[in-house]
């Protein structure tokens, strides 16, 4: 996605309010990074979301176009096979020379005309040779018959492009939009500009000049014959080509395609919540609370005098991350928390009585980087993880 401004990527950018509401937009990257002179107003997802949803009802194809494209297409499939018909006919005329000479070899060595270590050199190269000539021969086919069935199945998805995008999740939806599409430039009034992508570019194109030709009347009808005439002379030839090397995401649409996987809708069952100013994306469980500058200074005093993180977050409602976050921002070291001079004694004794760090940890309210630091200064060595002490019976 482009800024129909200045041409720069548009990037995804995300909002919270105090409320704790974060609502998801497109930048201009050129503005963002003060890169360009581009002014240009970001982008609600939600009306981005709708330009290109848009855009595939704009690219859908009737059932009677895709008939029509599908003969077409298939014509040039079979212009360009028939140039290659004389390589197969060749190909199985060297196999059967090839298994022919086999036979006679076969037949020399049993009249004791050859001796074995002969029959076995022939023989060794007459099979590597049709080795060769059977994975040619392979490979031609699948080129026929597997390119004219993909080209079919990437046909017959246009026939229902806008209600398979509708019904995709987010990564279905993206995946669809790389070989449909080269480019999406959103312009200063929010509308959509697509440039699609070969061979589909070419397909529309000619479907909507076969819609235009059958809206002109029987006055036309000449013109419309020397039309599609051209068209199966060059852009279809060309086409075909497109589909003999289909871009890999394409392969991978055509697939999940095949596999049933746009039959039923992938969207949440529940509808997002949306407001003015775009789809919410993330909501907290909690409004967002904000500490007066007065309040600060009463949370560093406290902190000074010996309150813990999780007390002063108790104390203005806040988490103790946020705290930490307002001590770090007054230049105030974080302690760290260990354990008391009465609770060395029993952690010692918890531990080498068999109990591991995180159990002694949990015990006092401490992580196990605490505990092994209170072990670490009171000598204790420490046991490889995961491993008990074996308690004497």
């Amino acid at each position: 996605m482009h800024c129909g401004s200045c041409g720069s990527r548009m990037l995804l950018d995300f909002a919270t309010n105090p409320r704790g509401t974060t609502y998801a937009y497109f930048v201009c990257s050129g503005r963002a990074a003060k890169k360009t002179a581009c002014t240009r107003r970001a982008v609600p997802v939600q009306v981005a979301e709708r330009l290109v949803e848009d855009s595939y009802a704009s690219i859908t194809i009737s059932e009677a176009d895709y008939r029509h494209l599908a003969t077409e297409v298939d014509g040039a499939f079979d212009s360009r096979m028939a140039g290659r018909d004389q390589a197969t006919a060749d190909l199985m005329a060297n196999r059967a020379k090839l298994e022919s000479e086999s036979d006679k070899l076969l037949a020399a060595h049993f009249a004791d005309a050859i001796d074995l270590s002969a029959l076995k050199r022939h023989q060794d190269r007459i099979r590597a040779g049709l080795s060769d000539v059977n994975q040619r021969l392979a490979e031609h086919d699948e080129h026929h018959t597997g390119g004219r069935a993909f080209l079919h199945d990437s046909l017959r998805m246009l026939t229902d492009a806008h209600h398979a995008h509708a019904r995709s999740d987010d990564g279905n939806r993206r995946l669809a939009n790389q070989p449909f599409y080269t480019r999406l430039d959103i312009t200063d009034d929010e509308q959509l500009r697509p440039r699609l992508a070969e061979p589909f570019a070419t397909i529309i194109r000619e479907a909507h000049a076969r819609s235009s030709d059958d809206g002109k009347g029987a006055e036309h009808e000449h013109d419309s014959s020397t039309h599609v005439a051209w068209f199966r002379k060059t852009l279809w030839v060309d086409l075909g080509r497109e589909f003999e090397n289909p871009y890999s995401a394409l392969k991978t649409v055509v697939s999940r395609r095949s596999r049933g996987v746009y039959k039923r809708s992938w969207r949440p069952l529940e509808p997002s919540v949306v407001d003015s100013r775009g789809r919410m994306v993330r909501a907290v469980g909690i409004a967002q609370t904000f500490l007066r500058p007065a309040q600060v200074d009463e949370l560093v005093a406290l902190y000074r005098e010996g309150a813990t993180l999780v007390e002063l977050g108790e104390r203005f409602s806040v988490h103790r991350r946020t705290v930490a976050a307002h001590l770090v921002r007054r230049s105030i070291p974080i302690r760290r928390r260990g354990l008391d001079e009465s609770d060395v004694t029993e952690a010692v004794e918890l531990y080498e009585g068999g109990s591991t760090l995180i159990e002694v940890g949990l015990r006092f309210g401490v992580s196990q980087q605490a505990v092994r630091r209170a072990l670490d200064v009171e000598g204790v060595t420490i046991r490889p993880g995961g491993r008990r002490a074996r308690v004497s019976a």
